[in-house]
């Protein structure tokens, strides 16, 4: 037992830090549990997708324009037509936020009656007190607890009700009736704003659908702030030192990636930045809690005979009786209290309160939920999101070193892209599920990728690839348009191409094999994880050796990656007829490097 554990906590430092998941996965008999980890760690690459080729719904298929291709054309015609367009957005919006306590009246009056009329029914609960009426509901065995529970929840309804309160986005001094003015005088001055306003609020109203098909919020929440903000844009705002205000961060738990609207008139964030930041947050918390569906409904179906679905008690039992990797690795599994409000619509703040060790909390539309698990399991759900860190100035310039070196001899030096294009080719021939289907699609793939095809667009919005770098502190896509950064582009290409074509031959095998007319959410992550592992997974790496392959040690995550794929592939190989094609394609595919090598080098005394 000493022996496993030293053993996962090698792996998980030095090699694949989500080693519990694969591990429990294969307990549990779901391959595809990894498959979906996988995604939630290349979920920035999905979020760059959506902001400079084109955004996507969780499946990878287009709905609607990019977010550069929405900003782009606006902010070319001038800072100043684009201020007045921000202005424009921020008003309509203020007008939204400055009326909410005359709109709230209504509800106050229908919640109210609601309470009166309970109380007419019930007269003895309005002699109560809220505490007494609680105790009541919290009983198990009182047969009044579901009128008590009925109780609380028209008094809570009341209380939010009444709770309503307007939030500025300039200030209280800027009421709404002003907003209606400037927004009218603004369009008068550029009526092409009605237009090219629509185009933004179908962006976020796309956004919100991707978080409602992640579970991160229930569709009747999405309709009920259609509502209640139908001009939203968002308002982060730019503290005295110029730092952005946004959420910290939490590793085990699914952000709200929707956020309590504080109101202000502190300066805003340019809109393009923040809407690039908020896509960021809700394809990488979607991506991490569908994720924490799959592991949850995986959980559940260990006992599936004596578990009645989201029967927590049941759930609870089963998972003391269970003996093996799964009560390992998941302990308990609770339902909390949904804290996401209509009041909530910005980036994510976090509950304090739910930060405890080693608890993974998902949300289910209006449900969320807390799983107690192993800190192994732990480990691996807190990489999935960024932590900020404290680097100091030597760290920074030993990491910019570190980076620059690496890009010299591989992503900005065109030689590589001869070697690369061999390796990759090789490395093909030995890991692909399919050596023939990977020949036929290899030349499709570069089709694809030449004329940025459907498929090939679909591959990067799930975050198979990009050469773009995301910057969370400016919210920002960096893109290289230089000679360098073409020669990058093309490296990119070149590497991708094999990964690709595997993509596309998993994807189109699983999908007869399943009887799919459009591939599935598992067919799709089990194609983007064979993509990936076909060559060096660079997305695969131990928690420490992350850290050396940034700072210390130049390529020391692609060496473990690449023998641990031979590693992976040797020990599962049983047969015969297994081992007699590995030798025979590791001879083949041999060759031909050593021959180019031979070549190029065969005269060179070094």
């Amino acid at each position: 037992q000493r022996a496993e554990e030293a053993k996962s906590y090698f792996i998980r430092k030095l090699v694949d830090s989500g080693e519990a998941v694969d591990r429990l996965g294969k307990a549990m008999g779901d391959r595809s549990l990894y498959h979906y980890y996988n995604m939630a760690r290349a979920s920035s690459n999905a979020g760059v997708s959506m902001i400079v080729d084109a955004q996507t719904d969780i499946y990878g298929e287009k709905v609607g324009k990019s977010l550069n291709d929405i900003f782009k054309p606006i902010r070319d015609q001038g800072a100043d037509y684009y201020t007045k367009f921000q202005l424009f957005l921020y008003h309509r919006h203020n007008i939204d936020r400055m009326s909410r306590v005359e709109r709230a009246q209504s509800s106050i009056k229908e919640a109210q009656d609601a309470v009166n009329q309970f109380n007419q029914s019930f007269p003895y609960y309005s002699m109560m007190t809220m505490d007494q009426v609680r105790k009541i509901a919290e009983s198990y065995s009182d047969p009044e607890a579901p009128l008590a529970q009925e109780y609380l929840k028209l008094n809570h309804v009341l209380k939010k009700a009444q709770n309503i309160e307007d939030k500025p986005v300039f200030g209280f001094d800027v009421s709404a009736e002003d907003s209606r003015r400037e927004v009218e005088r603004l369009l008068q001055e550029n009526p092409e704003f009605e237009k090219q306003a629509e185009e933004v609020y179908q962006y976020s109203d796309n956004l919100m659908q991707y978080r409602v098909d992640s579970g991160l919020v229930s569709a009747d929440f999405m309709l009920k702030l259609k509502q209640i903000y139908p001009h939203y844009v968002p308002t982060f705002r730019v503290l005295e030192d110029g730092v952005v205000q946004q959420s910290k961060l939490n590793q085990v738990q699914i952000k709200k990636t929707v956020n309590k609207a504080q109101g202000g008139k502190s300066k805003l964030k340019p809109l393009h930045e923040a809407m690039a930041a908020q896509t960021i947050n809700a394809v990488r918390e979607g991506s991490k809690n569908r994720f924490g569906l799959r592991l949850m409904e995986d959980v559940w179906a260990t006992k599936r005979e004596e578990v009645n679905p989201r029967d927590v008690e049941s759930m609870r039992r089963a998972l003391m009786e269970w003996e093996g990797p799964v009560q390992k690795e998941v302990t308990n599994i609770e339902e909390m209290e949904n804290t996401t409000t209509a009041d909530t619509f910005d980036d994510a703040v976090l509950d304090r309160k739910d930060l405890v060790t080693n608890t993974f909390i998902i949300r289910e539309g209006d449900k969320r939920w807390k799983l107690t698990v192993s800190p192994a399991l732990s480990e691996a759900v807190d990489v999935l999101s960024p932590k900020a860190e404290e680097v100091t100035g030597i760290t920074k310039a030993i990491r910019a070193a570190n980076n620059l070196f690496k890009k010299m001899i591989t992503a900005l030096n065109p030689a590589f892209a001869a070697k690369n294009f061999l390796r990759d080719l090789q490395d093909a021939g030995l890991y692909s599920g399919s050596v023939k289907e990977f020949i036929k699609k290899y030349p499709e793939a570069w089709k694809q990728i030449a004329k940025n095809g459907d498929l090939w667009q679909q591959y990067k919005a799930l975050g198979g690839t990009y050469s773009s770098v995301y910057d969370y502190a400016t919210g920002t896509v960096k893109e290289d348009r230089n000679t360098l950064g073409r020669i990058e582009v093309l490296n990119m290409a070149i590497e991708q191409a094999p990964r690709f074509a595997e993509f596309l031959s998993t994807r189109e095998r699983l999908m007869a094999e399943r009887g799919e007319t459009k591939a599935s959410m598992d067919t799709l992550m089990d194609a983007l994880y064979a993509a990936a592992d076909i060559t060096t997974n660079f997305g695969r790496s131990g928690t420490l050796g992350k850290t050396l392959n940034q700072n210390y040690i130049p390529f020391f995550n692609p060496s473990v990656q690449g023998f641990d794929r031979l590693a992976r592939w040797v020990s599962s190989t049983k047969t015969g007829k297994e081992w007699a094609r590995f030798v025979a394609t590791a001879a083949v595919c041999g060759m031909l490097p050593s021959v180019v090598n031979a070549l190029m080098y065969g005269d060179d005394e070094e």
